[in-house]
């Protein structure tokens, strides 16, 4: 199959990693796969590029900032122009923002009228992400458009793919059948990330055998400030410790005004490659929830990072993470409050988990990228089938 992707995402940002790891696992059962999604900078031209034998589609916004993230009607219009010689089996929306939407309604309706799936990754509009987000006022104004366009043209898909249960539930709410729609967690990238010895970690990014770190990685930051107090509170006892910051650097240096001392190390944009090797550095991983409405819809992809490194984390057992982890048995901890992550850390720098053969045998059977991706080109398969049949 010739599968279309789409993606609302700045390049290597958020949900198109989810993206390119399904991609990357298609391709390799070999179909070809295109992603369309945002250049980081460019306001004029398209550039591609393949990796891992995805080909990658970076289309020019005119947007800046939280902006450039599908909202952007001329970026819309360029998708659309760029589709129309384009021959596509399948469409993959990820996500419902115009600049993914509307393209890919267009491509249906006018170029070839092909399967549609759309995914549904995140809680955005009323009561979720929208509300975490500065800017309270326009935010509250704009709150109506995201809803919206989250919400009305998920009726367009012959088949809907959700992160959550949670998600499940609120496109029933909307009328969609359920006998439609398909839980499909982010997976573990057990193909490109695996333990590899903590010293030789260390020697290859530059950290001291004798320090405890913790790491954080990602770039939606929600709960950064648990983060901050917990290890606070870490390094007060452990004196020796360090929190390295991986993701995005602008929103890790305003959050911390620039009043943080040598134990707190912001690494910007890491690769895949460089990522295993922070993560084989660290002793312990961070990923705090608070029980708000956008956190016990989301599945956070640093989950499976995590997982795939073997690093002991801490979590919150709030909405999927927390179901998920419970139905899993995966080496971690539950810990809410930023004392209470403190005191995980400090049993795990003295008694740190491990994966067992019979666990790690586990993820890469069922929670691997590869294992689910298989269950998605089925999908994808019966949906080929179904639309040969109607147009027969």
């Amino acid at each position: 199959m010739n599968i279309l992707y789409l993606n609302h995402n700045v390049v290597w940002r958020s949900t198109f990693h989810r993206c390119f790891l399904f991609a990357r696992e298609l391709v390799y059962l070999g179909h070809t796969v295109t992603i369309v999604t945002n250049s980081p900078s460019n306001k004029s031209k398209f550039h591609e590029h393949v990796v891992g034998g995805v080909r990658i589609v970076e289309s020019p916004d005119l947007f800046w900032g939280t902006l450039r993230t599908g909202w952007d009607p001329v970026n819309v219009i360029r998708r659309c122009l760029y589709l129309r010689n384009k021959q596509f089996d399948l469409i993959h929306a990820f996500d419902t923002r115009p600049t993914v939407i509307l393209p890919a309604l267009y491509y249906k309706r006018f170029i070839h009228s092909v399967p549609l799936v759309i995914d549904w990754a995140d809680w955005w509009g009323r009561g979720g992400a929208i509300t975490l987000r500065s800017h309270k006022i326009l935010n509250k104004l704009f709150e109506p458009i995201e809803t919206f366009f989250e919400e009305y043209f998920r009726q367009y898909a012959q088949m809907t793919t959700v992160i959550s249960e949670l998600l499940k539930n609120r496109a029933e709410s909307l009328g969609i059948s359920a006998k439609t729609i398909v839980l499909l967690h982010n997976g573990v990238d057990t193909r490109s990330l695996f333990p590899i010895n903590k010293t030789k970690a260390r020697m290859i990014v530059g950290i001291s055998r004798t320090v405890k770190v913790c790491v954080f990685s990602g770039y939606v930051l929600y709960d950064l400030q648990v983060v901050f107090k917990a290890f606070s509170l870490i390094r007060n006892k452990e004196k020796n410790a360090l929190l390295l910051l991986l993701g995005n650097p602008k929103q890790y240096r305003e959050a911390l005004k620039d009043d943080h001392s040598k134990d707190i190390l912001v690494i910007p944009n890491v690769t895949r490659s460089q990522l295993q090797q922070y993560l084989s550095a660290s002793d312990v991983a961070l990923l705090p929830l608070s029980a708000s409405q956008t956190n016990k819809a989301r599945f956070p992809l640093k989950l499976g990072d995590y997982i795939a490194s073997e690093v002991p984390f801490i979590s919150s057992d709030v909405g999927e993470v927390g179901s998920y982890c419970k139905a899993h048995k995966i080496a971690y901890y539950f810990a809410s409050t930023p004392g209470a992550i403190a005191v995980c850390a400090h049993k795990i720098f003295s008694h740190p988990k491990h994966y067992s053969v019979e666990m790690k045998k586990y993820v890469q059977e069922r929670l691997s990228y590869e294992k689910l991706a298989k269950g998605l080109e089925l999908l994808y398969r019966r949906l080929r089938k179904n639309q040969n049949r109607i147009l027969n």
